[in-house]
């Protein structure tokens, strides 16, 4: 029952989807338990003298010596006693490409299997792919019905 609430969870923003395998979902009445599953093991850790882990209930850091650090969770207290909070999607430009290749590969796919045009050819080529083949002219010619035989 447990892995029904860590795997297979998927995130959507529009009609995007991705899959999602990290950090433990919340507002369940299983967080307790995640919480001691997964963050006291990383709460135990000995990172040596330098180093010093906080835990909260929604991230984990670390303060490694590191004077950004500092700087960066004053920041983020700030951010939280204003009233308006600007929100950002830091998503990297990689991972924006790779959700809009795959929404562009999901229409195409749903195009090519509902049209009515080039059924002889979707039987040869069911699945939509990025891969440019070089296939050989004349076969090419016959496949898609634009060969010059009088045989067709």
């Amino acid at each position: 029952m447990l892995y029904s609430f860590i795997e297979d969870r998927k995130v959507s923003l529009g009609d995007v989807e991705h899959t999602h395998n990290k950090g433990i979902p919340q507002g369940s009445c299983l967080d307790p338990i995640l919480w001691n599953i997964f963050i006291n093991d990383i709460l135990e850790l000995d990172l040596g003298q330098d180093a010093h882990i906080q835990a909260f209930a929604k991230k984990t850091k670390a303060h490694v010596g590191v004077a950004g650090n500092e700087l960066a969770d004053s920041y983020a207290k700030q951010t939280i006693l204003e009233e308006d909070i600007d929100f950002h999607l830091n998503s990297t430009f990689k991972s924006i490409q790779k959700a809009a290749h795959n929404a562009i590969k999901i229409a195409w796919q749903q195009q090519w299997t509902t049209s009515v045009k080039g059924r002889a050819v979707h039987m040869l080529c069911p699945k939509v792919n990025f891969n440019r083949l070089h296939g050989n002219y004349f076969i090419n010619q016959i496949i898609t019905g634009h060969a010059a035989i009088a045989i067709y």
